[in-house]
């Protein structure tokens, strides 16, 4: 949500401002609002792709560095499934309270 709101809110911005204009001067071109639309989104996308690109890198890095976290066979004790098992089983939605797990060995 954080990475497309800079995109989104210009989009609103321009998109309010020309309407005003456009209903002061009574234009009716439809075409006017959407290509400044474009233009201004663009711009915005172009000038904000470095700090969006640095926001998606370190989340995509904290979620693959947590991956093991959520496998760890320790963390999966009380479901009898697992008992003998090796340290890394490929299980989803297990924890220590949970009454469902999705696991393949």
């Amino acid at each position: 949500m954080v990475v497309g709101a800079p995109v989104l809110l210009v989009g609103v911005v321009v998109g309010l401002l020309i309407g005003l204009v456009q209903a002061l001067t009574q234009i009716q071109d439809q075409t006017v609002s959407f290509r400044a639309q474009a233009v201004m989104m663009g711009l915005v996308l172009v000038i904000c792709l470095p700090w969006l690109i640095q926001r998606m890198m370190s989340y995509s890095q904290d979620l693959i560095m947590n991956i093991p976290a959520r496998c760890w066979a320790d963390s999966h004790a009380p479901h009898a499934h697992l008992a003998g098992r090796n340290a890394w089983n490929s299980c989803f939605g297990c924890t220590r309270t949970s009454s469902w797990c999705l696991c393949w060995y």
